[in-house]
């Protein structure tokens, strides 16, 4: 019962983040929008945190048996997402070396709106996804226990 409380913990801190994480990076990156380096800082910092979130929540579905399966693509395409974040601030003049027309602030803001979409998604599918019918948690997990020992 206690890893499923911290499961669940996890899961709803991290799926916390798909909101957290874009409200802090639009917000920060028009403080000061003359000041390229506090926008490039939040972002490359969001980015990691939400590949590292992405990553635990990733690990945690997957030892839930009886988690969503969206849930867990939401999660996977999310990362490349993440990454795309961190790269952009890292290097922010790729769009006008792949000839886009846009600023790299003005992509990240693109790619922000594509993650609170899938944040959304995630949120909605953890939150409405009802359990597998006649079957508990509990007993999902230790139904897996008893077949990874053989019984």
């Amino acid at each position: 019962m206690v890893g499923e409380q911290k499961a669940r913990r996890l899961l709803a801190y991290v799926v916390s983040l798909h909101f957290l994480l874009p409200g802090m990076m639009s917000l920060l990156s028009i403080v000061a929008p003359d000041v390229p380096l506090l926008w490039r800082a939040t972002f490359t910092t969001a980015g990691l945190l939400g590949v590292v979130g992405a990553l635990l929540v990733l690990g945690t579905l997957r030892e839930e048996h009886d988690s969503p399966r969206l849930a867990r693509l939401v999660q996977i395409v999310v990362l490349p997402v993440y990454a795309a974040i961190t790269i952009l601030a890292l290097f922010p003049e790729l769009p006008s070396a792949l000839g886009l027309g846009l600023k790299a602030i003005q992509v990240e803001a693109i790619i922000t709106v594509v993650l609170l979409l899938f944040g959304v998604q995630c949120a909605w599918v953890l939150m409405l996804e009802p359990r597998a019918p006649g079957i508990s948690h509990g007993e999902a997990a230790i139904a897996a226990d008893l077949a990874d020992r053989g019984v």
